[in-house]
């Protein structure tokens, strides 16, 4: 029996590459910067690839703060400008909360059958900001981010402090909903929680990690809680 709800952020409840491309653009227009179709295209490649770098202990997030903006611009064959282009660009982002689709009509559903926790690999005031503009805070019992845990997902630790938090509740009595098949699903499924992982692009499902559950659209999850 369930009994409590983890719930990922960033693509799951908050569209990220849709809240970052407008903070890319507005950044790249302030620092006199061309933005092109491929910009954004670029920038989520690179900054996949340092958030799985950072999910795997090999850098950490204020190394990757350093060499996000560098990279992508040197992929784009511009010069980097002297300002605080990430510090800029987060601030920038922390003030656009772009909802994903049916994120609103699921919260409304499971707030009224079990307590909600969110759960993200962010920073604490960052996505405080984010879910106080989207309205999203009033579901949440508490908010877990690994800034404040003092870990990552998918690292038991950051999921050791989660369930001190929650209380009274076994991990098999816990269900982890998110897109990242690392951070969440992974992460999940070696914690001991059932999963269901958002897959709204379709990507194949995989065998390891498998997820419990897999939807492609967020309401499908009110067929399983």
């Amino acid at each position: 029996m369930i009994k409590a709800v983890l719930i990922d952020i960033d693509d799951t409840l908050l569209d990220f590459i849709k809240s970052a491309n407008k903070a890319l653009k507005i950044c790249f227009k302030e620092n006199g910067l061309p933005f092109e179709e491929q910009t954004p295209v670029t920038f989520h490649r690179i900054n996949d690839g340092l958030w799985k770098q950072i999910e795997k202990k090999e850098i950490t997030k204020q190394e990757m703060y350093g060499i996000r903006f560098p990279k992508v611009l040197e992929a784009l064959g511009l010069e980097y400008p002297n300002t605080g282009l990430e510090t800029q660009f987060r601030h920038i982002l922390s003030g656009i909360a772009e909802p994903v689709d049916n994120a609103y009509t699921l919260l409304d559903y499971l707030y009224k059958k079990y307590p909600l926790y969110a759960a993200s690999n962010s920073s604490f005031e960052h996505q405080r900001k984010r879910m106080t503009k989207a309205d999203m805070l009033k579901y949440f019992q508490k908010i877990f981010v690994s800034e404040t845990m003092g870990a990552l997902k998918p690292s038991p630790e950051f999921f050791d402090v989660a369930f001190r938090e929650i209380g009274n509740v076994s991990p098999e009595e816990v269900i982890i909903i998110g897109d990242s098949l690392t951070s969440d699903i992974l992460g999940g499924k070696q914690y001991g929680m059932k999963t269901i992982w958002f897959n709204p692009y379709q990507k194949p499902i995989p065998t390891h990690p498998a997820p419990d559950y897999t939807v492609y659209d967020l309401l499908e999850i009110k067929n399983i809680l």
